[in-house]
C-alpha cells in the first residue's frame, strides 16, 4: 500500500509540473510566432497563436486541479505539437522577409546529393559547393578549410543524404526534413516512456530552444538521434537494435563513436560465460556492419576512392578548430596548440571511457550516451550538437523500464587513478603550450575601417619568431561564429624567419564583418596549417551606443576609406582634412598655406554627463595672445550658438572678431598633456544657452525625450599660414556610465518635459489637451515652431513647413515669426519664407490685429534685406509706417542696404 502510494504521489507530481511547464512553453511558442513576424496577415500563424495561448491557459489550469487528469500525457502531447508549429510558423515568416536565412551547409549539400542521385549522378563525386546557388544560401556555417578554402565533398555515409530523396521527389522543402525527424523522434521518447514519465518527457526538448532551433537551422544530428531513440525503444530484440545502431551510423560518423560503448554495455548486460556475451556482441557488430553497408555499398563500388574520400572527410581534410569545447582554447587564441594534441586529448578520452565504462557499465549505466559527446567535447571540432543530441537516447532509456542491476564490488580506486592521470596529462599540456612563446606575434593596428557599425578591413602586424618562412593565412572570429578568414590586399606573400611585416586585409562579405560592440579574435597562421597559429583580441567599443557617451573616443575606427573617423565629420577649407596619426593613437589635423583656413573634426552628443578628458598637443603658434591668429582646441555648438575652447598659457577668455565667445584654459605647451572638461561649465562660461528640446542623431533614432544636444568639435584654424601645418589630439577619455541621481533633478522636473507631453499631444491632433499642458507664457503657435524645429533637424521638410503654417494661422508675435524664419533659413529655404510672413500678414489683416500685421511686415522686411532686396525691405517698412510709429530705421534693419539706391 506505501509503494503504491508513492508512485501515485509522484505520478501526480510530474503530471503536474508537465502540464505547467509545457503550458508555459506554449504561451512562449505563440509569444515568439506573434512577436517573430505578422501573424495578421497569415490565417495559420494567426490560428496558431490564438491556440498556443488558449491551450496553455488549459495545461495550466490541469496542472492546478486537485489531481491532474488522467489524460495529462495527452494534454502535454497537443501542447508539444502547438510549439513546433510555433517554431514552424516563425520560421517561415523569417524565411518571407529575409529571403536567405543562414543555414547549414549539411542541409544545401544534403539536399543536392539526393538531387545529383535522382539524376543518375554520384553524389561522392561531385563538389557540392555548387548547391548555395541554387539554395540562395549564404556560406555563414560553410565548414572553412585552413588553406582557405571551403569543404565541397559529401563528407558524410550514404543515409545521410537519401533521407532528403522524397523530399526532393515530393517537392517538398528540404527545410522541413531535420524537422520530421525531431517531430518522429518526440513522438517516439512519448509513445515508449512509461506511462508516469510521459507528462515530463517533452518537457527539456521544448524549454531548451536549441533542439527546435537547430532543427530550422540544417543541424542533421536529429536523423541518427531518431535511430538511436528507436534502437533504445527495441534493445530487448536484438536484431532491430542493431538494425538502428547501423541505420544511425549510415548517418553520420558520430555514433561511430558511440558503437563501442554499446559494445560494452552488451557485454557486461548479457548473462552467462563469455562466448555467450561475445555471441550477442558479435550479433550487434554483424547486424549494424551489415545494415551500414547495405545501404552504402552500392556507393563505395559506384567508385570507392570517392566514398572513402567522403566518410573519412572529417578525420582526414584540414579543417579548421572550432566550438564550444576544449578547441575554444584555440580558437580564440588563447593558447596556441598544434594538431597533434587534439589528437592526444581526442583519442585520449575515448581509451580512458571505454576503459572506465567497462570497469563500472552497472553503475554508470546510462552514462554510455554522454561519453561520446565527452570525448568529442575534448577534439579540435566540438560543436554543441555533438552532445546536444545525445541526450534524446539518453532520455528514452531513463524513461522506459530496463531493469537495473548494480555490482557493488566495483574498485574504483584504479579508475580515479587512470582519469587523474589523464585530466593532469591534458592540463599539463596545455599548460606547456601556454608557456611557450609564440611562434608569431600578432597585432592589429590603427585605424580599423568600417561600414555602418561592422568593420571590414583592417591592419595587422606579423612577427615570424618561428625558424622557417611562412605565408600568412587571416581569420577573424566574433562572438561564438566560427573563425572566417579575410583575403590579404596588401603586406608580402612570404614572411621570412625573423622578419616583420604590416598587412591590409579585409573582406566584401557583410557576415564575415564585425560589430563594433561585439570585438574579434583575429588569428593568423601559415597557409594550409593551423599551427603556429597566434591571435589578438580586439575590445568591443561600445561607447557610441550611448547617446551621452563620446562616440569612437580613440578614433580607431574610420568611414568613408579612412576620410573620418566613423561618428564624426570632418568640416575644412581647402587643403585641410583629418587623418589618423600614430603619435598617441589619435586623430590629426592639417591645413594648406593660405588664409582663413579651418578644419573640424565633430561630433554630437546628448544630455552630457560628467567631464571629458582631451589628450592635447598645442603648437607653439596657436592661441597666443592678444591677436588669436592660430586657435587650436575644441568648438561647442548648442542649437545656433557656437563657441571656442583654446588651451593655451594662462585662463581667459574673450570673444573673436566673428563674435565667437572663448575661453581659455592653461596647459604645459611643448608636448603631449591632457584637460579635463565640464561641458555643462563650458557652455556656461560660453555665455551659450542650452534649450532642452526633442533631439535626433541617426544612430538613435528610436529616442524620443527632452534632450540638450551639443556638437563637439576639434578644431585648428588660422588667419593666416604660410606654410602646411599640421596639429594632433589623441583619444578622449570620459567618466563612468552610472545614472547620477540629479539627473532626476535637472532633466526629469524641468520645464521640458510638459512642453514635450504638450507637443505629443499636438502631434496627435489633440490641441486642448496640448494647451492645458503648456504653461501661461507658452502659447499653441511656440508649440508648433517647437515641433518645426525638431523636423526640420529631422530633414522632415514638408512636415516643417506644415507646422509652421499651423503656427501662422494661430497667430505669432515678432518674436515667434523670427523663429520661425530661422527654421526656414536652416532649411536652405530662405526665400520660401517669405510665404509663411505673407500668410501671418493676412491672418493679422482678417482678424484687425493692427500692431501683429506690423510686426510681421517688420520681420519680412528683415528677411529681404539679408538677401540683398533693399528696395522690398524699404516698401516694407513703409507699409510697417502706415500701421504705427515704432518702426526701425533700414540701420537697424541690416546695414549694407542703408546706401543702396
Amino acid at each position: 500500500m506505501e509503494e503504491s502510494t508513492a508512485t501515485s504521489s509522484r505520478e501526480v507530481i510530474l503530471a503536474r509540473f508537465g502540464l505547467f511547464i509545457t503550458g508555459v512553453m506554449c504561451w512562449w511558442g505563440a509569444t515568439t510566432a506573434f512577436e517573430g513576424g505578422n501573424p495578421a496577415q497569415y490565417g495559420v500563424t494567426h490560428g496558431l497563436v490564438l491556440a498556443g495561448f488558449l491551450w496553455g491557459f488549459v495545461l495550466l489550469g490541469a496542472s492546478a486541479l486537485a489531481r491532474p487528469p488522467k489524460f495529462a500525457a495527452a494534454l502535454v502531447g497537443v501542447g508539444a505539437v502547438l510549439v513546433l508549429g510555433h517554431h514552424a510558423a516563425v520560421t517561415a515568416e523569417v524565411a518571407r522577409f529575409v529571403g536567405t536565412p543562414p543555414t547549414t551547409d549539411v542541409r544545401v549539400y544534403m539536399d543536392y546529393a539526393a538531387w545529383l542521385l535522382l539524376q543518375g549522378e554520384n553524389p561522392y563525386a561531385h563538389d557540392l559547393t555548387a548547391a548555395y546557388g541554387p539554395h540562395r544560401a549564404t556560406l555563414q556555417y560553410a565548414t572553412p578549410l585552413t588553406d582557405g578554402g571551403l569543404t565541397g565533398r559529401l563528407a558524410y555515409p550514404s543515409l545521410s543524404f537519401l533521407v532528403h530523396v522524397p523530399a526532393v521527389v515530393l517537392g517538398v522543402s528540404d527545410r522541413w526534413v531535420y524537422l520530421g525527424f525531431l517531430a518522429a523522434t518526440l513522438a517516439l521518447l512519448f509513445r515508449f516512456a512509461d506511462r508516469a514519465y510521459r507528462p515530463m518527457v517533452l518537457v527539456p526538448f521544448l524549454i531548451e530552444p536549441r533542439f527546435i532551433g537547430y532543427a530550422f537551422a540544417g543541424v542533421s544530428d536529429g536523423v541518427w538521434a531518431f535511430f538511436l531513440v528507436a534502437m533504445v525503444a527495441t534493445w530487448r530484440k536484438p536484431t532491430l537494435r542493431g538494425v538502428f545502431l547501423g541505420l544511425a551510423c549510415a548517418c553520420k560518423q558520430h555514433p561511430w563513436i558511440l558503437a563501442p560503448f554499446l559494445a560494452v554495455r552488451v557485454w557486461t548486460e548479457t548473462e552467462g560465460d563469455a562466448r555467450a556475451k561475445a555471441a550477442e556482441v558479435g550479433k550487434l557488430v554483424a547486424v549494424s556492419v551489415l545494415t551500414f553497408a547495405v545501404i552504402n555499398a552500392p556507393f563505395a563500388l559506384w567508385d570507392p576512392s570517392a566514398w572513402l574520400a567522403g566518410v573519412f572527410e572529417p578525420l582526414s581534410a584540414p579543417m579548421i578548430t572550432w566550438g564550444a569545447g576544449l578547441s575554444a582554447f584555440g580558437a580564440w587564441g588563447v593558447i596556441d596548440l598544434p594538431r597533434g594534441v587534439w589528437g592526444f586529448t581526442f583519442y585520449g578520452a575515448m581509451f580512458v571511457g571505454l576503459w572506465v565504462y567497462s570497469r563500472h557499465a552497472h553503475w554508470i549505466r546510462e552514462g554510455v550516451w554522454l561519453l561520446p559527446g565527452l570525448v568529442l567535447f575534448l577534439g579540435h571540432r566540438s560543436l554543441t550538437s555533438y552532445w546536444y543530441y545525445e541526450l534524446f537516447p539518453l532520455v528514452m532509456a531513463m524513461v522506459t523500464t530496463m531493469p537495473v542491476s548494480v555490482d557493488r564490488r566495483s574498485d574504483w580506486r584504479p579508475t580515479v587513478g587512470i582519469v587523474s592521470g589523464y585530466a593532469a596529462a591534458v592540463v599539463a599540456t596545455l599548460g606547456f603550450y601556454a608557456s611557450q612563446p609564440p611562434a608569431l606575434d600578432v597585432m592589429v593596428g590603427r585605424p580599423m575601417w568600417v561600414a555602418g557599425h561592422r568593420v571590414n578591413q583592417l591592419l595587422v602586424g606579423v612577427r615570424n619568431r618561428s625558424d622557417h618562412a611562412i605565408e600568412p593565412r587571416f581569420q577573424v572570429q566574433t562572438a561564438a561564429e566560427q573563425p572566417l578568414f579575410w583575403e590579404r590586399r596588401s603586406g608580402p606573400e612570404m614572411l621570412e624567419a625573423g622578419q616583420t611585416a604590416t598587412y591590409v586585409v579585409g573582406t566584401r562579405v557583410p557576415f564575415k564583418t564585425f560589430e563594433m560592440a561585439r570585438g574579434a579574435v583575429v588569428s593568423v597562421s601559415d597557409a594550409g596549417q593551423y599551427w603556429p597559429r597566434s591571435a589578438a583580441h580586439i575590445r568591443p567599443d561600445v561607447d557610441f551606443a550611448r547617446p551621452d557617451r563620446i562616440p569612437n573616443p580613440s578614433f580607431a575606427y574610420w568611414a568613408d576609406g579612412g576620410q573620418r573617423p566613423q561618428f564624426w565629420g570632418v568640416h575644412a577649407t581647402p587643403g585641410g582634412g583629418a587623418r589618423w596619426t600614430e603619435k598617441h593613437a589619435g586623430v590629426e589635423l592639417f591645413l594648406g598655406p593660405g588664409s582663413e583656413g579651418r578644419v573640424h573634426v565633430a561630433t554630437t552628443i546628448l544630455n552630457p554627463d560628467g567631464p571629458l578628458r582631451f589628450a592635447l598637443d598645442v603648437p607653439a603658434g596657436a592661441n597666443q595672445l592678444p591677436g588669436l591668429e592660430q586657435r587650436y582646441g575644441l568648438q561647442i555648438g548648442v542649437g545656433d550658438q557656437t563657441g571656442l575652447v583654446l588651451f593655451g598659457d594662462a585662463a581667459g577668455s574673450g570673444h573673436l572678431e566673428d563674435g565667437r565667445p572663448w575661453v581659455m584654459l592653461p596647459i604645459e605647451r611643448g608636448g603631449w598633456d591632457s584637460a579635463a572638461v565640464d561641458i555643462e561649465q563650458t557652455v556656461a562660461d560660453l555665455g551659450l544657452t542650452w534649450s532642452q528640446e526633442r533631439a535626433r542623431l541617426g544612430r538613435f533614432y528610436h529616442l524620443d525625450f527632452p534632450m540638450r544636444s551639443v556638437s563637439i568639435g576639434l578644431m585648428f584654424e588660422a588667419d593666416e599660414l604660410p606654410s602646411d601645418a599640421v596639429v594632433q589630439f589623441g583619444p578622449i577619455g570620459q567618466a563612468g556610465l552610472a545614472l547620477a541621481s540629479d539627473r532626476y533633478a535637472d532633466e526629469a522636473l524641468g520645464s521640458a518635459h510638459p512642453l514635450w507631453l504638450a507637443e505629443l499631444e499636438a502631434q496627435a491632433g489633440n490641441e486642448e489637451r496640448a494647451e492645458a499642458l503648456l504653461p501661461a507664457d507658452i502659447k499653441l503657435a511656440a508649440l508648433y515652431v517647437r515641433l518645426a524645429r525638431t523636423a526640420a533637424a529631422d530633414g522632415s521638410r514638408i512636415e516643417a513647413i506644415d507646422l509652421l503654417a499651423q503656427a501662422a494661422e494661430l497667430g505669432m508675435d515678432a518674436a515667434l515669426l523670427e523663429q520661425a524664419v530661422g527654421v526656414y533659413e536652416r532649411m536652405g529655404l530662405g526665400g520660401e519664407a517669405d510665404q509663411l510672413l505673407v500668410h501671418a500678414i493676412e491672418r493679422a489683416q482678417r482678424v484687425r490685429d493692427t500692431a501683429s500685421e506690423q510686426e510681421a511686415w517688420i520681420v519680412l522686411a528683415r528677411l529681404v534685406s539679408r538677401r540683398g532686396e533693399c528696395r522690398a525691405a524699404a516698401s516694407a517698412l513703409e507699409n510697417a509706417a502706415v500701421l504705427g510709429d515704432d518702426v526701425p530705421s533700414m540701420e537697424t534693419i541690416h546695414e549694407p542696404c542703408v546706401d543702396a539706391p
